[in-house]
């Protein structure tokens, strides 16, 4: 039965006073009880009921008949407070007018003193005695306390219809009851049954009827991710709407991705079963090694879950991913940062915007063997000098590799003048060692880029390499190509002049990596130019040889 089916049902159920039992079963949070709250409301703003007084009661942890008959009593409202709260605002009126405005709920306080406990004993039941003509919504039948039987309820249910003329609506999940008597009894009480078991892109509709970016961006993802539960569809509404203000400033496409994001943390964070990965999966990209092959002896479920993400083109990680995970597995935002990332995104997708120009020049190479050279070669040209600011070294790197293959010299190298003189301080901090998809650069482009560095490398003393050195706990290419210009002479210089607590672990951190300083003396065998020095310093003194010693460098006895 589709959506459309069901309310149609409903609404003929809500527009009748005749007496009749309807049931709503469906799995657990698909959302039947929220559907029956959107129809009801929907009803009654146009009119639709019938029926002038409704009560709502879950039997959560009701234990008896009893309890039931008050819970029916106490939330039982009445015009224009058909599906909404019952309330009570005063005790000053008495009981008989307050069941006609507000209710009856109320009404137990007044059965609820010393005087009406003395007279009436069983003052539920008597409460109970005004319930009629009633549209009677009794959910989570399968959540009921353990001393109250099925059987008792249904009883309940055919009292209401039958002697007070009510029509109930039944709500449960069916296969969580605990007793197997609901196909003995449904013959006899129900006069129709509703499977609720909408589609995602219905179930997305009821959970967000609202219109705008963000619930267009919420009913996609819902779709795409497969969400079938109702609690998770408003829980990443929630988180969403708590961090709106902050994103405002982001762009479409990048609100897009946060809100996709927050609906996957969700369901991740919150889910049930194994149909989806945990949150720990999701942002473990060893986990997820996987995704692109499924390999033998890697969990099912492993491989499952890689499917998944893939489909729901869940990519790369970044800082932003991490604050969003965090906000939704704590409950709380750091706005600063989460601010900071979004920006940062959002630089990310202009650049992404900007460079489009680039990848259809490589688009119209790859994808036709049509005789197409004049084409490609101004769109590479263009696609290159016109985002000669924002391009990386990789993609210029291979677009000035077309350009000269396809004897274009002159663009070639006006590319390479335009970029070396725009983008110095990018390029000061490039190793080409570093290069992500490692493809050999043009031979004049790296020349170029050498030399910057180079000039670079000059400006920096030995103390600012060796200070980065330390406080990295590592170095880089660049300071192990600055290690390797330095002499034997110029090690010994530095250690002889510089004094201070740092020397210790300047000379440590030269003799960690001094295998990669070591070069061929000419006409002579390999040494080490850093051991070579202190050597040379150890000799000077009985107590320089012991503070050489005490480096761990071995000495000529």
């Amino acid at each position: 039965m589709s959506l459309e089916q069901i309310k149609k049902r409903l609404n003929s159920f809500l527009a009748s006073d005749t007496p009749e039992v309807i049931a709503i079963k469906g799995p657990w949070g698909i959302g039947k009880t929220f559907a029956w709250n959107r129809i009801l409301k929907d009803a009654k703003k146009r009119g639709g009921i019938k029926l002038g007084k409704y009560a709502y009661v879950s039997l959560f942890g009701i234990d008896s008949i009893k309890d039931i008959k008050l819970s029916i009593f106490e939330n039982s409202v009445g015009g224009g407070l058909i599906g909404e709260s019952p309330t009570i605002t005063t005790l000053e009126s008495n009981a008989i007018s307050t069941i006609g405005s507000y209710g009856r709920k109320c009404l137990s306080h007044v059965f609820g003193t010393g005087f009406f406990k003395q007279y009436v004993y069983d003052y539920p039941s008597a409460a109970f005695l005004s319930v009629n003509k009633c549209i009677v919504c009794i959910d989570d039948l399968e959540r009921r306390g353990s001393p109250l039987r099925d059987r008792d309820v249904y009883g309940l249910v055919s009292l209401l219809k039958e002697q007070r003329e009510c029509k109930v609506v039944l709500i449960f999940n069916e296969t969580e009851l605990k007793e197997c008597e609901y196909e003995k009894f449904r013959e006899k009480i129900l006069d129709s049954e509703i499977l609720f078991d909408p589609t995602t892109a219905e179930l997305a509709e009821i959970a967000y009827p609202s219109s705008g970016d963000i619930y267009d961006y919420l009913k996609e993802a819902a779709i795409d991710l497969g969400v079938k539960n109702i609690r998770i569809l408003k829980i990443a509404e929630k988180f969403v709407r708590d961090i709106e203000s902050l994103l405002s400033h982001c762009k479409k496409s990048v609100l897009r991705n946060i809100v996709r994001k927050i609906l996957l943390y969700v369901q991740c964070n919150y889910k049930s079963d194994d149909s989806y990965p945990d949150l720990e999966f999701a942002l473990n990209m060893n986990h997820r090694a996987a995704r692109f092959l499924d390999k033998d002896g890697v969990d099912d479920k492993y491989n499952e879950w890689n499917r998944l993400l893939s489909r729901y083109e869940f990519g790369g990680l970044g800082d932003l991913d991490l604050a969003l995970a965090s906000f939704v597995s704590k409950g709380w935002v750091d706005e600063f940062e989460m601010k900071r990332h979004a920006s940062s995104i959002d630089r990310y997708e202009e650049i992404n915007s900007r460079m489009e120009s680039y990848q259809n020049a490589w688009n119209a190479y790859h994808n036709s063997f049509d005789n197409n050279t004049r084409e490609i070669v101004n769109a590479m040209f263009h696609g290159c000098a016109d985002n000669i600011d924002i391009i990386s070294v990789d993609q210029l790197g291979q677009g000035i590799s077309l350009l000269r293959q396809l004897g274009e010299e002159e663009k070639a190298d006006f590319l390479i003048d335009t970029y070396i003189k725009s983008q110095r301080s990018k390029i000061e901090g490039f190793n080409p060692g570093d290069s992500f998809f490692r493809r050999e650069l043009d031979g004049k482009f790296l020349a170029a880029i050498q030399d910057v560095r180079s000039s670079r490398l000059d400006e920096r003393s030995l103390e600012d390499v060796l200070e980065k050195i330390v406080n990295d706990k590592g170095f880089g290419e660049s300071e192990k190509e600055y290690l390797l210009r330095l002499s034997e002479d110029e090690y010994y210089s530095f250690f002889k002049s510089y004094s201070g607590e740092k020397l210790y672990f300047y000379v440590k951190a030269c003799l960690m990596y001094k295998g990669f300083v070591d070069a061929p003396d000419e006409g002579g065998p390999t040494g080490s130019k850093i051991e070579n020095a202190l050597k040379r310093i150890a000799k000077e003194s009985k107590i320089n040889r012991l503070r050489v010693q005490g480096l761990g460098v071995k000495l000529d006895e």
